[in-house]
């Protein structure tokens, strides 16, 4: 999938997370990864050779609370089980 067939609200939201966390305005889109039965859509990034995945859910999603997961993501990597976040935006 191109970027340009990625959904321009999601392109806008990781426009926003790339410049913010790696102070870059260029990333590529490898690959969406399948949902499963997370409300979340994944998809690898690839900024200055690096890969990175963009974690994207509806901030409105019933039973998900964003601050709770980010809070456990964190957790996470501090105990080395999970990698780590480079950006978050809870609202978004």
């Amino acid at each position: 999938m191109m970027r340009t067939e990625l959904v321009k609200s999601h392109v806008t939201l990781i426009d926003l997370a790339v410049k913010s966390a790696f102070n870059e305005d260029s990333w590529v889109h490898e690959e969406t990864i399948a949902q499963g039965n997370s409300p979340s859509v994944l998809y690898i990034l690839k900024i200055k050779d690096k890969k990175y995945v963009a974690k994207l859910t509806d901030p409105n999603c019933p039973g998900w609370n964003l601050r709770t997961i980010y809070s456990a993501q964190i957790n996470g990597f501090n105990h080395t089980v999970a990698p780590k976040v480079h950006y978050s935006d809870p609202s978004t």
